[in-house]
């Protein structure tokens, strides 16, 4: 069995304002790779920002939920990982699959699943050393003895990736940091780690609105489609989005599990 989401079943594509088959014209691609030009020229990369936020603010002293040697709840961060853990086993990791994380950050999340995988079976992702740098220090034995790999996001990086194809490729609490303008070079990244038999799991709750009660995703799974190969399907649960290849939600194993119910 690949995945068990136990009673819990995605929105059909009609819910998330997609069709079937959804299909987006090239002139729409040109659209937005033009958009997202303009505005990454004049506004800079999304991760380039993030990554400076998040420095200084660790430099003031300031704990946060995922990044640094101590975290703001390291109780509630502990049970989250454990949780995430749960959610990747039922999708249907095993501990020899090769597993990779996209923004692995201080390797918060990364630990259970470091534990719970075989040697040599998890490669960490993300936009600056200085990150994951700091999770080397507080977990420098136990990397040691997995055979951890840990790289700055790069084409050199995700090439070289890709080619051990991935099983598992997943992103916990990044996508909400992604600005629309970053959404296509995130998701062009992810895929690029794609092969016919993986599964991306995409962590997306939703967040409070700045200056509100209301809690909302930043993306929809109609976002995230646009940028998939073709035959890829997105599908979105309450705790974000699973991604596979269409002959994998056509087989009997998916039906397992719900995807298509």
């Amino acid at each position: 069995m690949l995945l068990d989401t136990g009673s819990e079943a995605p929105l059909r594509p009609a819910e998330l304002g997609l069709s079937q088959e959804p299909i987006y014209p090239i002139w729409s691609r040109i659209g937005d790779a033009t958009r997202d030009f303009f505005l990454t020229f004049f506004r800079g990369r999304g991760e380039d920002g993030y990554e400076i936020r998040s420095l200084r603010r660790m430099a003031r002293g300031e704990r946060l939920d995922t990044l640094g040697l101590q975290v703001r709840d390291e109780g509630a961060t502990r049970r989250k990982s454990e949780h995430w853990l749960a959610r990747l086993t039922a999708l249907g990791l095993r501990p020899d699959h090769l597993c990779v994380e996209y923004g692995c950050g201080s390797l918060w999340c990364a630990e259970p699943i470091i534990r719970y995988l075989n040697r040599d079976r998890f490669v960490g992702l993300d936009v600056t050393e200085r990150f994951y740098t700091l999770g080397r220090q507080r977990l420098r034995p136990l990397l040691d003895e997995k055979q951890v790999r840990l790289e700055v996001i790069s084409p050199t990086s995700l090439s070289s990736i890709a080619a051990l194809a991935p099983d598992f490729i997943f992103s916990h609490r990044v996508l909400h940091h992604v600005p629309r303008r970053g959404l296509r070079g995130y998701m062009q990244n992810l895929c690029s780690l794609l092969n016919a038999r993986s599964v991306l799991v995409i962590e997306h709750m939703p967040r409070p609105v700045r200056g509100s009660a209301v809690r909302r995703r930043r993306h929809n799974a109609a976002d995230l489609q646009r940028h998939l190969p073709q035959n890829w399907i997105c599908q979105e649960y309450s705790f974000g989005f699973v991604i596979a290849h269409r002959d994998r939600l056509d087989s009997d194993a998916m039906l397992e599990y719900g995807m298509m119910q």
